[in-house]
């Protein structure tokens, strides 16, 4: 290499270097200044998370560099003693090895290898920080017989530090053979090998390093045996496989005592018959022994410390009620609107929805807040009757649209935004590491005065503040004055034993329960940050990781929590564990299971749901849950489902009527397009009251409801929206008049399906198909109503 192609190369690697080291230091800055400009307890809370993050990384790249420089000195040390030979004119000649180049390229390698390794320390912070803590739930497991804190808290950071062990050992291994094998100290020779003596007692003390790590790992699989393997494997099965990791422990840790032997004893068979049995053992542990348990199989069900455990993993605080005793507290809840009608009928209006919630302060209204299309910065509130229809199909506004000016901080809010709070621009120093640090040019042009803001989302700024949970949106009010945005902040458990697994935001967990409420001023930003009145011991721990942001000493304002309701998102979680403990399953709807829903009860926002039981003639779970003074409760009561046929049949019935017909074919020649809304119900007097409403899809004007399909013990009837009435809705309800000719509808569309089903199954020679169709059309056939 030439001293010019030197020099760009050593340009190229430092100007290289400054952009990486450059773009972590205005982005540090950047977030200190961020936080510091919203609050002095958020600049705080922002300044721990990031010297936490800083201590990992340092630590962990100090241990790197030094057990791989150690490795390089120590490598350095037996050049004195080693020779090599070159071939000079046919002689071979043998000369010793410079030792001081050597040895400052081996520690630079050293420590270079030390900070690739060790980089990256800071995504740590979130396990380390919460095992540090600790976490208990007073749960045991019943495998292990430890607490389930153990699992959540503590093994996920013994899991890191086990797999940067591993790291290192593994390169420490193959840093120090590829060392002496440069210098010749490591060869093979025909079919032996020979080895320098220093050489052999290095290498022979990192192997014993990495065969003990080994052994490390191994003491955590009974771990991963209770999680990955409980569900599956009998009590027994389980207990072999746990044994036999105990005893791949103790051979890992009699390897490394051999290869200790060998180190200062020589002897290349305790070396390869050493690790041969560890290979052996492993592999027996692995695939032998797994081979041999597969088969038992441990027996499905919910023991109550299964449930119990499910109970605490998903945060349900239940009450049981039995055939309608409560009807005398149930608000009389008969929703026409759900959200996605709402949203639907706000953007035919030429305004884009941001959040639509069940509003607290009166049963049956839906509070929907949307940016005008015409304002640059200001959102509209508006609060419909959920219950009530205009004569056109229109939604009926509780109160007239309020509109708040000034509204920057809003769902889906994107880049950054100058205002009278935010980060000062400063000089140009400072407002070049901004704009380095958010990639916006323009904020170079800004005057000294400028204050500049970003995280303008209020989901995104909460958790750039707060990571370790995650932040749903769940409301809108007033707090202080001031229009906020209130947030639920949800912890979420992976990895445990027996655990009801579900998803949530995306994720597949193993629980997950509300741990921290927020709200974020709608024109100033400003955060404020409570532990949830729900909050479990692992919740109270993530809520202590962000002091003095979150206020652990108060409680959240009465104005927040009525805001708070309970996330669908959530209760959609939860329904998993509950019908395992109550042995339900969803009502089958439309060909998928029935959804959960939101409705506003006269307690505040609730969500529901359905559960059947299987059997036959099986009764009907009504899941609600909702917040009790801030404390969420799940009341699971069971009732006489009594109605005229399945669910499958009163959809069809709705849809053969002569009323929806029409409908549907006026609107289908205007354009337009007649959806459904969800299936919606209640409970009355004991027994069930379903019922749909169907709607345009908007390609002709703004979206309307234009029938409802409604079915209970009384019968099955449709109508428009505002003419379709039942018993217990309001002084004017109408009882709901028995109609033979809907059922009969009903089930003739359902024995049309199953007649479908049952031929289609008979062309493939599926006959358990065809067998399971047929029953079923007995079943209709032989309930149908005689003449």
């Amino acid at each position: 290499m030439t001293p010019r192609m030197r020099r760009l190369v050593t340009i190229t690697l430092i100007v290289a270097l400054s952009l990486v080291i450059g773009r972590s230091l205005v982005g540090f800055l950047a977030d200190r200044w961020w936080a510091a400009a919203i609050s002095p307890e958020a600049g705080a809370t922002m300044r721990r998370w990031q010297w936490l993050g800083i201590l990992l990384d340092v630590g962990a790249i100090t241990v790197a560099s030094t057990w791989f420089a150690m490795h390089a000195v120590m490598v350095a040390r037996s050049i004195a003693t080693v020779q090599v030979q070159h071939q000079v004119g046919g002689v071979a000649v043998r000369e010793l090895v410079p030792t001081r180049l050597l040895l400052l390229a081996a520690v630079g390698a050293g420590v270079l290898l030390g900070i690739l390794t060790g980089v990256g320390a800071s995504a740590w912070r979130d396990a380390v920080a919460l095992a540090w803590h600790g976490v208990r739930y007073g749960v045991t497991d019943p495998v292990l017989g430890v607490d389930l804190g153990v699992y959540v808290a503590q093994l996920p950071a013994w899991e890191l530090a086990h797999e940067f062990a591993v790291m290192l050992a593994g390169l420490g291994v193959a840093f120090v053979l590829t060392l002496y094998a440069s210098i010749g100290a490591l060869r093979v020779t025909g079919r032996r090998l020979d080895i320098h003596a220093y050489a052999r007692r290095h290498i022979g003390i990192t192997l014993a390093v990495t065969g003990t790590v080994l052994a490390w790992g191994y003491l955590l699989a009974p771990y991963h045996l209770a999680i990955d393997q409980a569900r599956w494997l009998s009590a027994a099965a389980l207990g072999t496989r746990i044994v036999a990791a105990h005893a791949v422990v103790g051979v890992a840790l009699a390897v490394s005592l051999l290869t200790l032997r060998w180190a200062f004893v020589g002897r290349h068979t305790l070396l390869f018959a050493g690790w041969g049995v560890l290979v052996v053992s492993v592999a027996v542990e692995r695939v032998i022994i797994p081979a041999f348990v597969a088969g038992e199989i441990g027996i499905p069900g919910q023991s109550g410390d299964t449930r119990e455990m499910a109970d605490r993993l998903y945060g349900i605080a239940r009450t049981t009620h039995r055939g309608g005793n409560a009807d005398g507290d149930r608000p009389s809840v008969h929703d026409r609107w759900d959200r996605d009608a709402l949203i639907r009928q706000l953007r035919g209006a030429g305004v884009f929805p941001l959040l639509a919630t069940p509003a607290g302060g009166r049963p049956g209204v839906w509070q929907v807040v949307s940016h005008p299309a015409d304002t640059a910065s200001g959102i509209e509130i508006s609060r419909f009757a959920a219950d009530s229809v205009a004569p056109d199909g229109a939604g009926v506004l509780v109160t007239p649209a309020t509109v708040v000016a000034g509204v920057v901080f809003r769902p889906a809010a994107l880049g950054w935004t100058i205002g009278t709070t935010g980060v000062r621009a400063g000089g140009g120093a400072r407002r070049g590491a901004l704009a380095w640090a958010r990639q916006a040019p323009g904020m170079l042009a800004l005057a000294d005065t400028a204050a500049v803001d970003w995280h303008l989302d209020p989901v995104e700024r909460i958790t750039t503040l707060v990571p370790t949970v995650r932040w749903l949106l769940t409301g809108f009010t007033t707090h202080g004055g001031e229009p906020v945005w209130v947030l639920s902040g949800f912890a979420t458990v992976s990895g445990v034993p027996r655990a009801t697994r579900s998803q949530f935001a995306g994720e597949t967990v193993d629980g997950v329960v509300p741990a921290l409420v927020a709200s974020i001023g709608a024109r100033t930003g400003f955060v404020e940050a409570w532990l949830d009145p729900a909050a479990d011991s692992l919740g109270r721990a993530l809520g202590s990781l962000h002091r003095p942001l979150v206020r652990m000493d108060r409680p959240p304002p009465g104005e927040i929590l009525d805001a708070l309701g309970y996330p669908l998102e959530w209760f959609v979680a939860q329904l998993t564990a509950l019908q395992a403990a109550t042995g339900g399953q969803l009502l089958p709807d439309d060909g998928g299971p029935l959804a959960a829903n939101a409705f506003v009860s006269a307690d505040g926002p609730a969500v529901q749901a359905l559960l059947e039981d299987p059997a036959p003639g099986g009764s009907v779970t009504v899941l609600t849950g909702m917040r009790v003074s801030g404390q969420p409760r799940v009341a699971v009561e069971r009732i006489d489902r009594a109605l005229p046929t399945a669910l499958g049949g009163v959809s069809a019935a709705w849809r053969a009527s002569a009323g929806y017909t029409q409908v549907y074919d006026s609107l289908r020649a205007s354009g337009d397009t007649l959806i459904a809304g969800p299936l919606r119900w209640a409970v009355e007097k004991g027994g069930l009251t379903v019922w749909r409403t169907f709607g345009s899809l908007g390609r002709r004007g703004p979206a309307r409801l234009l029938w409802t399909g409604v079915a209970s013990a009384g019968g099955i009837e449709g109508g428009r929206p505002g003419a379709v009435r039942w018993a217990g809705e309001g002084t004017s309800a109408v009882p709901l008049s028995s109609t033979p000719q809907f059922v009969e509808l009903g089930r003739l569309e359902a024995a049309r399906s199953w007649l479908m089903r049952a031929d289609s199954a008979l062309d493939r020679g599926d006959l358990t198909a065809f067998g399971r169709a047929w029953e079923a059309l007995r079943g209709i056939l032989g309930d149908s109503t005689r003449e």
